[in-house]
């Protein structure tokens, strides 16, 4: 879930941080503490590391839509670097 961003340099409690965000980005600094095991100062200690060094980008809503015949909008980010070939095109 978390392997295509850079993670050289994080711990496992770091990446256990970042496995639960990714399941829920709202998910309470209290709840983190309990389920790490780490003081809630602490998560939120490396909560803001994270941030500040750009492995947490920030945090987004997923919208869930039920298949009722609504139609509904989708927005996809894409970084590219600069000078890199695509391998294979977008559909």
């Amino acid at each position: 879930m978390i392997s295509n961003i850079n993670l050289q340099g994080l711990d496992k409690l770091d990446r256990k941080i970042l496995s639960s965000l990714l399941s829920n980005g709202r998910e309470s600094i209290a709840n983190l503490s309990r389920n790490i095991g780490l003081s809630r100062t602490a998560v939120a200690e490396r909560i803001s590391r994270l941030e500040k060094t750009g492995i947490i980008k920030g945090y987004t809503a997923q919208i869930r839509v039920e298949n009722e015949g609504r139609t509904a909008a989708s927005y996809l980010l894409i970084s590219c670097e600069k000078g890199k070939k695509m391998t294979s095109p977008m559909r």
